[in-house]
């Protein structure tokens, strides 16, 4: 994971390339879903029709049409449901590329370059990155102020993979704290939303993509800063 040169430890160019990959492996997913899953609501009404063999719903009598639209709106609303399942669960999964790539960072170190002072000996400051940063910065003396936009960022998106993981994106079942930071982050990003019944619902992909962004432009300045003098 760490690699000496010129008496300094650096990030090896293979876990920087394992890090990308895995970001490039869920864009793939994403994508994928975005062509197969999401159609408008007209697109969707169309192919309903063709489903049931029905060229001009015109032609049916009143109890048939108001079966088939009844079954429309059934139709309708499950293909909305499906793609909110994946991306949630991309979110996550995002999410869980950078903490993996911190965990395994962590214990690569301590391993290479041993310190009296463990990860687990020390106190919990808040998220898990955080706590690993905090790590870095009391152990092995890293400097991650220039980095402080880019966690910011993150921790809005922390906050709400935490509650689709904890609260299956319900926002009203939240602690206060956090459904009050969800709903200012979410006022300032048009891709997602937050449903009457109280349910994240991710608009379209760029929400993910956005996090994957992120995920990459953390991991580029992480490389940066990360020097541990032999």
């Amino acid at each position: 994971m760490i690699k000496l040169r010129d008496d300094k430890y650096y990030i090896s160019v293979d876990s920087r390339l394992v890090f990308k990959e895995k970001l490039d492996y869920l864009l793939d997913v994403i994508k994928n879903i975005s062509n197969n899953h999401l159609e408008s609501e007209e697109d969707l009404e169309t192919k309903f029709w063709i489903e049931n063999g029905i060229e001009d719903a015109t032609d049916l009598s009143s109890e048939d049409f108001k079966y088939y639209q009844d079954n429309l709106l059934a139709y309708l609303e499950k293909h909305k449901h499906f793609p909110q399942i994946q991306f949630k669960s991309l979110i996550v999964s995002i999410y869980s590329v950078l903490e993996t790539f911190l965990n395994e960072l962590t214990i690569s170190t301590e391993k290479e370059i041993p310190r009296k002072i463990k990860y687990k000996n020390l106190r919990t400051v808040g998220s898990e990155i955080e706590n690993y940063l905090n790590f870095f910065s009391l152990v092995y003396s890293i400097n991650f102020s220039e980095m402080k936009e880019i966690l910011a960022k993150l921790k809005s998106f922390a906050d709400i993979r935490n509650n689709i993981v904890h609260k299956n994106g319900n926002i009203i079942a939240d602690e206060q704290g956090r459904k009050n930071r969800i709903k200012k982050s979410i006022e300032k990003n048009k891709n997602i939303k937050i449903k009457e019944n109280g349910q994240l619902f991710i608009m379209n992909d760029k929400f993910l993509i956005q996090l994957i962004n992120l995920v990459n432009e953390f991991g580029l300045k992480f490389y940066e800063i990360f020097e541990i003098e032999k």
